[in-house]
Protein backbone atom coordinates (compact mmCIF):
# COMPACT_ATOMS: atom_id res chain seq x y z
CA UNK A 1 0.00 0.00 0.00
CA UNK A 2 1.07 3.43 -0.92
CA UNK A 3 0.13 6.60 1.51
CA UNK A 4 0.00 10.55 1.05
CA UNK A 5 0.51 11.93 4.40
CA UNK A 6 -2.16 15.28 3.89
CA UNK A 7 -0.29 17.75 6.59
CA UNK A 8 2.94 16.96 8.23
CA UNK A 9 2.94 19.23 11.25
CA UNK A 10 3.95 17.62 14.87
CA UNK A 11 0.83 14.95 15.08
CA UNK A 12 1.97 13.01 11.85
CA UNK A 13 5.44 12.83 12.42
CA UNK A 14 4.20 9.97 15.15
CA UNK A 15 1.98 8.21 12.60
CA UNK A 16 5.03 8.40 9.70
CA UNK A 17 7.48 5.95 11.62
CA UNK A 18 4.35 3.89 12.07
CA UNK A 19 3.50 3.40 8.69
CA UNK A 20 6.90 2.50 7.33
CA UNK A 21 7.59 0.23 9.61
CA UNK A 22 3.89 -1.42 8.73
CA UNK A 23 4.49 -4.73 6.48
CA UNK A 24 1.45 -3.50 4.22
CA UNK A 25 2.90 -0.33 3.49
CA UNK A 26 5.68 0.30 0.82
CA UNK A 27 5.73 3.97 0.10
CA UNK A 28 5.06 7.19 2.51
CA UNK A 29 4.79 10.24 0.74
CA UNK A 30 4.41 13.70 2.37
CA UNK A 31 2.02 16.47 1.45
CA UNK A 32 1.53 20.29 2.91
CA UNK A 33 0.54 23.61 2.58
CA UNK A 34 3.85 24.56 3.24
CA UNK A 35 6.54 22.95 0.71
CA UNK A 36 9.37 23.02 2.97
CA UNK A 37 7.91 21.27 5.57
CA UNK A 38 6.81 18.33 3.33
CA UNK A 39 10.32 18.56 1.88
CA UNK A 40 11.55 18.43 5.31
CA UNK A 41 9.72 15.41 6.22
CA UNK A 42 11.18 13.72 2.74
CA UNK A 43 14.77 14.02 3.66
CA UNK A 44 14.51 13.48 7.96
CA UNK A 45 12.40 10.57 7.05
CA UNK A 46 13.30 9.53 3.44
CA UNK A 47 10.10 9.34 2.46
CA UNK A 48 9.39 8.36 -1.55
CA UNK A 49 8.21 11.56 -2.62
CA UNK A 50 6.08 14.48 -1.75
CA UNK A 51 2.56 15.92 -3.48
CA UNK A 52 2.56 20.10 -4.03
CA UNK A 53 -1.25 19.82 -3.86
CA UNK A 54 -3.67 17.58 -1.88
CA UNK A 55 -5.09 17.19 -5.57
CA UNK A 56 -1.65 15.76 -6.91
CA UNK A 57 -1.54 13.25 -4.36
CA UNK A 58 -5.16 12.01 -5.19
CA UNK A 59 -4.34 12.01 -9.08
CA UNK A 60 -1.68 10.13 -8.25
CA UNK A 61 -1.64 6.33 -7.63
CA UNK A 62 -1.17 6.20 -3.86
CA UNK A 63 -3.89 4.02 -2.03
CA UNK A 64 -4.58 5.48 0.81
CA UNK A 65 -4.26 9.51 2.14
CA UNK A 66 -3.83 10.25 6.44
CA UNK A 67 -5.40 13.42 6.74
CA UNK A 68 -3.23 15.21 9.51
CA UNK A 69 -4.31 18.55 9.09
CA UNK A 70 -6.65 21.25 10.69
CA UNK A 71 -9.75 19.21 12.27
CA UNK A 72 -12.36 21.73 10.23
CA UNK A 73 -11.23 20.10 7.19
CA UNK A 74 -11.06 16.50 7.68
CA UNK A 75 -14.61 16.15 6.71
CA UNK A 76 -14.17 17.68 2.85
CA UNK A 77 -10.98 16.43 2.58
CA UNK A 78 -12.03 13.08 3.41
CA UNK A 79 -14.93 13.21 0.73
CA UNK A 80 -12.57 14.03 -1.83
CA UNK A 81 -10.27 10.97 -1.23
CA UNK A 82 -12.58 8.44 -1.15
CA UNK A 83 -14.24 9.99 -4.50
CA UNK A 84 -11.15 9.85 -5.91
CA UNK A 85 -11.13 6.29 -5.28
CA UNK A 86 -8.51 6.27 -1.96
CA UNK A 87 -9.25 4.87 1.31
CA UNK A 88 -8.78 7.36 3.89
CA UNK A 89 -7.08 7.56 7.61
CA UNK A 90 -8.30 10.50 9.27
CA UNK A 91 -7.11 12.23 12.57
CA UNK A 92 -10.06 12.23 15.16
CA UNK A 93 -12.26 14.39 14.31
CA UNK A 94 -13.10 12.68 10.84
CA UNK A 95 -15.57 15.60 10.55
CA UNK A 96 -17.20 18.42 12.70
CA UNK A 97 -20.42 19.20 10.68
CA UNK A 98 -23.34 15.97 10.75
CA UNK A 99 -23.98 16.22 7.19
CA UNK A 100 -19.96 15.85 6.61
CA UNK A 101 -19.89 12.61 8.91
CA UNK A 102 -23.38 11.13 7.11
CA UNK A 103 -21.72 11.79 3.01
CA UNK A 104 -18.77 10.19 4.55
CA UNK A 105 -19.93 6.81 6.20
CA UNK A 106 -22.75 6.50 2.80
CA UNK A 107 -19.79 6.94 0.90
CA UNK A 108 -17.68 4.49 2.00
CA UNK A 109 -20.92 2.37 1.98
CA UNK A 110 -21.41 2.80 -1.14
CA UNK A 111 -17.61 2.60 -2.76
CA UNK A 112 -16.32 -0.25 -0.49
CA UNK A 113 -13.23 1.70 0.63
CA UNK A 114 -12.40 2.34 4.53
Amino acid sequence: MKIAVIGTGQFARSFIALWQLHPAVTEVYACDLVLERAAEHQHQYGLAGTFATFEDALASDVDAVAIMTQRWSHGQLALQALDAGKHVYSAVPMAIEIDEIAAIVDTVAKTGLI
